[in-house]
């Protein structure tokens, strides 16, 4: 049998894979490991299978094409799902109890990811928060700071998304308050642990809660203050973050930093510096998801700067870039069954009606709203976009629409242009 010593530098090695963002070559090492964990050491059996699972969710957003996101995603709940059942024949059993909960939890989440219909998509993140909170019951009653961290921070992934599916403000908000909950006793656990990396995480997950937050509310005044807050966390993630060298949570805060300051300031500016800090931290963390985030907020930024841009010459330049970016967005996006994917069809057809409205010529105008007809019509097939009232909680299916005050516009444009047949189809 190996010496444990071997083990050791196994794992050490795997988890420096992971630091460089590593994912795949990671998961070769973890299972490496796996052949030399005895056979009735089911306890590091499961904590391996969990470290596999996870790197198959990470390697997943590097993913090239759908097929491959597909397949790691079930890579990682296949890897999930086994590290449950190593921790449920553990003899240690109440701490093998939480880690089996929190394994079936994350073999959920995964499964979020490659389910397409949103009632599944649902059903799957409900099962996620209730394993979840019984694995955080375990490790309270434990005493298991680790686990209560790492877990509390996990389940606020997955209350985040869940947020996304909210059919009206009422369900969004019982979510996100629910999130914060666990976001500051997060914090608190992480006050004894001191865990830079988790720490960093709890705060961007707070940040990106409160940021879901203000518009369930009616007071400005409360409105404003949870603006601030969001402000407030995100900066603080972002400062542990650079501290540690976490690209990924540097992109998220900053990306997530830069949409604050764009909503609450309008200073377009200092907005697109954070977001493109983010956009070159995602690249260094090869994630996808954060790439297509990126480009998706340069577009949106990009097309409200040149709302109040004079010169007709820089107007068009910019929607153009725009429309690069939303393009750049939805190739990024294009494998994931992400809820609200719609909305990164909202620049590249906002930027395609503007460019619209800048033509005299009508050929050319014709040719640019016959695009953003495309879009549109693309964008109603990406899944659940808008509730009816227009707010981002993702529509029951075969509900809601793209954004029918645009519709209209598109349309009134269209008719100016004698596009009545074509405008249509909307």
């Amino acid at each position: 049998m190996p010496k444990e010593g071997s083990l050791k530098s196994l794992l050490k090695r795997a988890e420096n894979r992971e630091k460089k963002y590593d994912w795949l070559k990671a998961v070769a090492l973890y299972e490496q490991g796996l052949g030399m964990v005895g056979k009735d050491d089911f306890s590091k059996k499961g904590e391996i299978q969990e470290k596999i699972g996870y790197c198959f969710h990470r390697a997943a957003f590097q993913a090239e094409a759908q097929e491959e996101f597909r397949k790691r995603m079930d890579s990682s709940v296949k890897a999930y799902e086994e590290g449950a059942e190593f921790f449920e024949r553990s003899v240690d059993s109440k701490d093998a109890r939480a880690h089996s909960r929190h394994c079936k939890a994350t073999a959920s989440y995964s499964k979020f990811w490659i389910a397409k219909a949103t009632s599944e998509k649902k059903a799957l993140l409900d099962e996620c928060r209730k394993l979840e909170k019984e694995a955080l019951k375990v490790y309270e009653e434990t005493g298991d700071k680790v686990g209560y961290v790492k877990t509390c921070n996990e389940l606020l992934a997955c209350l985040y998304d869940r947020s996304g599916l909210a059919r009206h403000f009422q369900e969004a908000k019982n979510f996100v308050e629910e999130a914060m909950e666990y976001c500051k006793k997060s914090i608190e656990a992480l006050s004894e642990i001191r865990d830079e990396c988790e720490l960093a995480r709890a705060n961007y997950m707070l940040a990106i809660s409160l940021w879901n937050t203000p518009g369930i509310y009616e007071s400005v005044e409360k409105q404003k203050e949870i603006v601030q807050k969001s402000m407030t966390y995100a900066q603080k993630a972002l400062d542990i973050s650079e501290k540690t060298g976490d690209s990924y949570i540097i992109g998220m805060s900053s990306w997530l930093i830069g949409w604050i300051i764009n909503e609450l300031k309008g200073d377009f500016e200092s907005s697109l510096r954070y977001v493109e800090k983010g956009l070159e931290s995602s690249r260094k963390a090869k994630d996808n998801l954060m790439i297509a985030r990126a480009y998706d907020l340069l577009a949106y930024i990009g097309f409200w700067k040149m709302d109040v841009e004079e010169d007709p010459d820089k107007r068009r330049k910019g929607y153009n870039e725009a429309i690069r970016y939303a393009e750049y967005a939805l190739n990024c996006h294009q494998w994931f069954s992400y809820p609200n994917l719609g909305m990164v069809y909202l620049s590249h057809l906002e930027s395609y009606w503007a460019l619209a409205f800048f033509k005299t010529n009508l050929e050319e105008k014709r040719v640019l709203l016959e695009k953003a007809v495309e879009v549109l019509d693309e964008g109603r097939l990406a899944g659940p976009v808008l509730a009816d009232d227009g707010n981002v909680f993702a529509a029951q299916e075969g509900e809601g629409d793209i954004a029918d005050g645009l519709v209209a516009a598109v349309v009134g444009v269209g008719e100016a242009a004698h596009l009545d047949d074509r405008c249509a189809v909307l």
